[in-house]
């Protein structure tokens, strides 16, 4: 049985693993060493909430296809898409909207709908903030929990490391900071370390998938919205984000069969449990 592989080996493997009763252990050793070589050859990267909390849900009805994920990467949305046009990995996670290039150049599906949560210590009294609020905290024009309603305290915004290509750092400064630069932030490689600082830290805020919540946080409301699947699906909470799993054309057999299962009902039932469908 394959292993998960070390982080530095991060591609995730789409294959069926098949290897009859009795085969010789010669050749049974063979096929392991050409199994082990494809592994490296190709795979996943991308988007850490699809690595993290999509694809292990989805694993078992894709072994029932006869495929099966090893390993899995999750060193973010645009070094994923920089994998896939290199043919490094068969297959990446985006949780930002694609551009009219991308869409024209890849092979790309949408599977579902992410609610970026904005995180704050349990006992924070902020019961929320607007989009202008969250512009003004994160390109560093408002310092103080004061400012917004809170207590006497300087406002840390924590973010993944801005230059890293992540989702959540692009998807919030087009949806909160109309673009515009973010100012000084403390910053971590990945989303669950932003979350573990905001938990034993009172004045920090954060955002990412709200798939990621963790005990010691709780997600204010945006715009008197708060993130919950019916009002991502209603539009009503202003920081929803696509779900794309994308590839380059023409994409492998074992995409394809990953593509049609996360639209199947099946697929979609799956993405419900912690996102909102897409279909």
């Amino acid at each position: 049985e394959l292993t998960m592989l070390p982080r530095m080996f991060w591609h995730v493997l789409l294959l069926a693993v098949c290897v009859a009763p009795g085969t010789p252990a010669r050749a049974a050793e063979a096929y392991q060493v050409s199994t082990i070589s494809s592994l490296l050859a190709g795979g996943y990267d991308g988007a850490t909430t699809i690595g993290l909390h999509l694809l292990p849900d989805v694993a078992p009805l894709y072994e029932r296809l006869g495929y099966r994920f090893a390993a899995i990467g999750e060193r973010g949305t645009n070094k994923g898409i920089e994998a896939v046009r290199a043919g490094e990995v068969d297959v990446a996670g985006v949780m930002r909207e694609l551009s009219a290039e991308e869409k024209a150049e890849l092979r790309w599906a949408l599977v579902g709908h992410d609610a970026l949560g904005i995180f704050v210590k349990d006992g924070n009294p902020v019961p929320g903030l607007s989009r202008a609020e969250l512009k003004g905290i994160f390109t560093g024009a408002i310092r103080r929990w004061t400012e917004v309603g809170g207590a006497d305290a300087p406002v840390l915004p924590v973010t993944e490391l801005k230059t890293g290509g992540r989702g959540t750092v692009l998807e919030l400064r087009r949806l909160a900071l109309g673009g515009e630069e973010y100012g000084a932030t403390k910053e971590y490689e990945d989303a669950p370390d932003c979350l573990r600082h905001v938990a034993s830290d009172p004045t920090a805020v954060t955002a990412a998938s709200m798939s990621m919540a963790i005990a010691g946080v709780r997600a204010i409301a945006v715009d008197g919205a708060l993130p919950t699947a019916v009002n991502v699906r209603a539009g009503r909470y202003p920081l929803g984000r696509p779900m794309y799993l994308v590839s380059r054309r023409p994409a492998s057999a074992a995409v394809e069969a990953l593509l049609a299962l996360l639209a199947s009902p099946d697929g979609q039932a799956v993405v419900s449990r912690r996102f909102t469908p897409g279909r």
